[in-house]
């Protein structure tokens, strides 16, 4: 645990959760439902890939810690757009050929070609076709950014792109990688409950079910009851409501927070969702703490710090390899961060 110099921790009147790699460990199910949408996605270009092949859980953590990359969804669409280019710079894979095969509009060998050819140069000035590569490679795009990037490139310079995305009736989006990674991790049932649509891949048993709490010293539950007991208790997370609500159901701690103080990504920003839980609550004049995990949960409170809210940031690391643990702290720190602890139990030694 780390508490930043001369930062009281005491009067707090109540405290606000985010949900995913606070509360809620969802490692198992949220890489597992990556792999799928990465293989998903790839089948649609003819690519064959094994999802357990598709990055280790150290690649989809650099992708979340160092790259920043916002959500699942963009870690998504960046391991197939890393599987794709590292296809087309592979003259060894015969499967590369698989997306110019003849059809009724006649062969693609020459857009094939040209885009082989873009991932030769990508490969010489910009990145390599091994993951530290694309990690450098999406560091220097900006993270996010680097989707515009390859994309407006792609169009751009090479339009036969454009040709194939249209032959195989394909689009090369985050939305797309939304939609399966969601239809994986949600399963059949619930995705067709949510769109009101047939999911595009078939999921007979939604990933969700294999959502846990973190394992520490104190159960997070006792953990939860403790707090419970000094604090009213909120959440502002970015999932939908109705993830929100099985999350909390599944792990069997729903009954520690009122629906009133849960807000989720339907009601704003981030910022916006925090100020709705404490307005809830009853805090929004009293000093609260927020705990989450991200960057954008330090920066979040940060912004409402300027607008003059009495509100601390207690930052969480996830379990993990060392050197990511690590830049997890770095990052959180730099964010902001009031306290720095491994899970919610650490809590307890603050609030005694």
């Amino acid at each position: 645990m780390w508490i930043k110099d001369k930062v009281n921790m005491k009067d707090i009147n109540c405290i606000v959760f985010d949900i995913d790699r606070t509360l809620i460990d969802i490692r198992k199910s949220y890489e597992d439902a990556i792999r799928l949408a990465v293989s998903d996605m790839l089948k649609m270009a003819k690519i064959e890939i094994n999802p357990s092949d598709v990055m280790s859980e150290d690649d989809i953590y650099r992708l979340w810690w160092k790259v920043q990359l916002a959500d699942v969804w963009y870690i998504t669409y960046a391991g197939t757009l890393y599987y794709l280019t590292k296809v087309l710079l592979s003259n060894r894979n015969a499967s590369v050929e698989n997306l110019g095969e003849s059809g009724t509009e006649g062969s693609f060998s020459k857009e094939i070609s040209t885009l082989r050819a873009f991932g030769k140069n990508l490969s010489e000035k910009t990145m390599t076709a091994d993951f530290d590569g694309f990690v450098d490679f999406l560091l220097k795009a900006e993270g996010e950014k680097y989707i515009d990037v390859i994309k407006n490139a792609l169009s751009a310079k090479f339009p036969e792109f454009d040709a194939i995305e249209k032959k195989l009736d394909i689009l090369w989006s985050k939305k797309l990688a939304q939609m399966l990674f969601q239809a994986e991790y949600q399963g059949n049932g619930w995705y067709r409950e949510e769109n009101n649509a047939e999911p595009p891949v078939n999921a007979e048993k939604g990933l969700w079910q294999n959502d846990r709490l973190f394992s520490m010293k104190i159960s997070e539950r006792d953990a939860l009851y403790t707090l419970s007991k000094k604090f009213p208790l909120g959440i502002a997370t970015a999932r939908p409501a109705s993830e929100a609500k099985k999350g909390l159901e599944v792990t069997g701690i729903a009954e520690f927070f009122k629906k009133e103080n849960i807000s989720t990504l339907e009601d704003g920003s981030k910022a916006e969702r925090i100020m709705k839980s404490l307005k809830s609550l009853g805090c929004e004049g009293g000093k609260s703490i927020y705990i989450g995990d991200g960057v954008s949960d330090g920066l979040s409170v940060a912004s409402l710090k300027k607008k003059g809210v009495n509100i601390l940031f207690a930052g969480v690391v996830v379990p993990g390899s060392a050197e990511l643990m690590k830049e997890q702290e770095r990052r959180l720190k730099d964010a902001g961060a009031d306290i720095i602890v491994n899970n919610i139990s650490e809590l307890l030694e603050v609030f005694e």
